[in-house]
């Protein structure tokens, strides 16, 4: 910006190189905003998958405990009658 704004004119930068320096800026930000929102999407993707794969282990333990209490119910039923 300071080019652009020397007190001299024959040193400030043509309109030309200050649009190409500008447009390089819009680039570069667009570039790290995308990727930053992939490192979003990653961690977020991670964040779920962890959720499921805990939620799956959750239910599988129910599931053993709830067959464990009928193996327990069937070993106990055979001993009363």
């Amino acid at each position: 910006m300071k080019e652009c704004w020397h007190h001299n004119a024959n040193v400030r930068l043509p309109i030309l190189n200050v649009r190409k320096k500008i447009k390089k800026i819009i680039d570069e930000t667009d570039r790290m905003k995308t990727i930053e929102e992939e490192d979003e999407d990653k961690k977020l993707s991670n964040s779920i998958n962890n959720c499921s794969t805990s939620e799956e282990k959750s239910s599988s333990l129910s599931e053993d405990r709830s067959n464990d209490k009928k193996n327990e119910n069937k070993n106990l039923s055979f001993f009363l009658f």
